[in-house]
């Protein structure tokens, strides 16, 4: 609260820098994990709308959000960050998987759907890869587990987004 009130003193003040009206910028991760959301996105819709403030915040896709800044959306102001990291996913789970599938077994199963199938499970969700791979795929593969078991053991993991939400609300 006490917070706000700064913010909103800084903003809608007649502080003069030089003579001229001073311009703000604001970087506001984790919107989605703040507990009230409602109060966030006003404190945020009324220091946008000074003129003299710049806001760039993050959150999960959550429709309160995106309803609330929908005309970011229309101006183009808005950017799907998910959107764009689909290959540096493919990248990373390439790059940490490819020398160990070189010593598996290749004639036991397509091991290179395995790359694909954690791509497509991730569902755009980096901290999910790190996960699946450091905690599930490395040691199968150190093991040499054989491919249905790996896949099995892939498909035990909640995809990307579903981890996303039980992270949330776990902590």
């Amino acid at each position: 609260m006490e917070l706000q009130k700064c913010l909103e003193t800084l903003v809608t003040s007649d502080l003069k820098v030089e003579g001229r009206d001073p311009c703000f910028c604001f970087f506001i991760d984790g919107l989605d994990e703040y507990d009230g959301d409602r109060e966030v996105i006003r404190l945020l819709s009324r220091l946008a709308s000074t003129g003299r403030t710049k806001i760039c915040a993050s959150s999960r896709p959550w429709n309160k959000f995106e309803t609330a800044f929908r005309t970011s959306r229309e101006r183009g102001t808005y950017l799907e960050l998910h959107l764009h990291t689909r290959d540096d996913i493919a990248k990373v789970v390439d790059e940490e998987l490819s020398a160990m599938l070189i010593d598996v077994n290749r004639a036991s199963g397509d091991w290179s759907l395995l790359v694909q199938h954690v791509i497509e499970r991730a569902e755009d969700v980096f901290l999910w890869v790190t996960l699946v791979l450091k905690k599930e795929l490395i040691p199968c593969l150190e093991n040499h587990d054989d491919f249905e078991f790996v896949m099995t053991r892939l498909n035990t993991v909640p995809s990307g987004k579903i981890f996303a939400l039980l992270s949330r609300t776990l902590y």
